[in-house]
């Protein structure tokens, strides 16, 4: 915290631990509630930057436009920390419904975090 009020450095690996670490944390997960990538009908990711947004899209094989509500958030309201997330959710839930969403964020010290949902 700072006089400015709450500040962060982005440390420019972030993107590459993504690529690297990300895809066996998520498949991690979902194995452990027998779902697969397959079984996700939306995604809902913290917007750390957009190149974690590119990381992610190439790591999990996704389309392009798939995180397009990541970036919208990311676009209007920049990144917020970890409630930035909600606000993902928020436009997410809005669009799609009667799917499985995963919800996912990175964080300090590289912790990923998933929850999977259904709207």
């Amino acid at each position: 915290v700072d006089s400015g009020g709450f500040g962060m450095v982005f440390d420019g690996s972030v993107p590459d631990l993504v690529r690297k670490q990300m895809l066996s944390a998520v498949q991690g997960f979902l194995g452990k509630h027998q779902l697969g990538l397959a079984d996700i009908g939306g995604f809902v990711f913290h917007p750390g930057g957009a190149k974690v947004l590119d990381a992610l899209e190439d790591v999990l094989d996704l389309h392009q436009g798939d995180l397009n509500t990541e970036r919208d958030v990311l676009r209007e309201f920049g990144n917020m920390s970890a409630p930035t997330v909600l606000f993902v959710l928020d436009k997410a839930l809005r669009c799609k419904s009667g799917v499985r969403h995963l919800l996912g964020a990175v964080g300090p010290g590289f912790t990923a975090s998933c929850a999977t949902l259904i709207n």
